[in-house]
């Protein structure tokens, strides 16, 4: 072995690569040519493919790491950033009028629940799904704490409402309302 030639890590010697033949391997890297390809073909390792391309791109400067693949964090924590997380996404399920006087909560002097269906409770909430989100309305009895009745909808309408009510007066545990008067 001269002086000139190298030992490369397949045991295999030759001479010291020059810039013209560095260029020629980056670019064949760089046309779509997978490095660990590029790399076997020339009998080097990818690491030093990649040193190439830093060296030749001007970008020697930036240090490596082992890779332990958190570069963008350990840049943003030498700047100073942080990263500020996006707050979930909440459907508005009421309009706020702070002028209007909320409903009485009728619940708070009546006796309690003696026996089912006299007094009963209804609830809505938001159910996030891939597809979008999904409102579901219940009445709940609570004298038993069974639910009576229940109604999915994609809109926040009264149908829901009023669907979910119709649903447990038809499943017979919630008596029907007095007929209107006249």
């Amino acid at each position: 072995m001269s002086s000139e030639e190298v030992k490369t890590k397949t045991g295999a010697t030759h001479r010291p690569y020059d810039e013209a033949f560095k260029r020629v391997a980056v670019a064949q890297w760089q046309s779509g040519v997978p490095a660990r390809r590029v790399a076997e073909g020339l009998g080097i390792t990818t690491e030093s493919l990649r040193a190439w391309r830093r060296q030749l791109d001007g970008v020697d400067a930036v240090p490596t790491t082992a890779g332990d693949g958190n570069r963008v964090a350990r840049v943003m924590q030498a700047a100073g950033l942080r990263v500020r997380a996006r707050s979930p996404y909440r459907p508005k399920t009421t309009q706020v009028d702070h002028a209007a006087c909320p409903s009485p909560n009728l619940l708070v002097r009546a006796a309690p629940a003696e026996a089912p269906g006299t007094h009963l409770v209804s609830d809505i909430t938001y159910i996030p799904t891939k597809e979008g989100w999904l409102y579901l309305a219940v009445v709940l009895d609570l004298f038993s704490r069974a639910i009576l009745g229940w109604s999915v909808a994609e809109s926040l309408h009264a149908s829901l409402v009023t669907d979910a009510l119709q649903r447990a007066m038809d499943g017979g545990q919630v008596p029907a309302p007095p007929p209107a008067r006249a």
